[in-house]
């Protein structure tokens, strides 16, 4: 029978991976939203999809700069995101104004609600991802 002491070890290692899993998961969902959020966004000049900022427990100010493809935009959120902490809260947003036409279907190219489409894709990773190894 395992003693008291060795217990109290387990359950303290059981949490550690508790922390590092959610940690983890929450990285991996903050970039899937952007993942997705980014290249659904129409381009014209690049200007709506360049501004797609990522933040940490607060909105980003600013509108970036041009970003037809996108990878700029991608590689800004991916970095904030391997950065983020249990304790923090991550933040997408895109200041430009017109982004919320944007997102009601004002273009072509995108159909309307690919904010609210990429906000489910992050649900989907989150659903998916074990926070605990067997």
């Amino acid at each position: 029978m395992a003693s008291l002491e060795e217990f109290a070890r387990r359950i303290r290692r059981r949490g550690d991976q508790v922390e590092d899993g959610t940690e983890k998961l929450l990285r991996k969902t903050f970039v899937a939203v952007g993942a997705a959020v980014v290249p659904a966004t129409p381009v014209d000049t690049g200007r709506a999809r360049g501004a797609w900022l990522p933040g940490v427990n607060a909105n980003p100010g600013g509108e970036g700069s041009p970003d037809p493809s996108g990878q700029t935009a991608i590689a800004s959120i991916t970095s904030t995101g391997g950065q983020l902490r249990l304790n923090q809260v991550g933040v997408i947003a895109n200041n430009v104004p017109y982004i919320g036409r944007l997102n009601e279907g004002s273009s072509k190219q995108a159909p309307a609600n690919f904010v609210q489409k990429a906000a489910q894709t992050g649900q989907r990773t989150a659903q998916s991802t074990r926070i605990l190894k067997r």
